[in-house]
C-alpha cells in the first residue's frame, strides 16, 4: 500500500473479516504509519457462505485512490447495502 499511495495519493481502505475480527489487529498495525496517508471507510463481515469458503480467522484489506472515493463516500455506499 505505501508504494501504491506513493503513486496514487491517499488511500481509501475497507476491512474484511471472516468470522474472526479480532485478527484484524494483525493487519491493522501496518496502517498506522506515516509512510502514506489512509482513511478507512468500513469493517466489514463475510456471509457465513462465504466465511465457509474463506476459512474462519481469514482478513483482508481493499483499497483504492482517495481521489477515485472517499472514505466518507465508501461508507455512504457500503451503508445503503445493509
Amino acid at each position: 500500500m505505501s508504494s501504491y499511495s506513493q503513486v496514487v495519493g491517499p488511500l481509501t481502505y475497507v476491512e474484511i473479516s471472516a468470522g474472526v475480527p479480532r485478527l484484524l489487529s494483525i493487519i491493522e498495525k501496518p496502517l498506522d504509519t506515516n509512510e502514506f496517508v489512509s482513511d478507512r471507510a468500513a469493517v466489514l463481515n463475510t456471509n457465513p457462505c462465504t466465511t465457509c469458503q474463506l476459512g474462519i480467522g481469514a482478513v483482508g484489506i481493499a483499497y483504492m485512490p482517495s481521489s477515485l472515493l472517499s472514505a466518507r463516500e465508501a461508507s455512504g455506499i457500503l451503508c445503503m447495502q445493509d
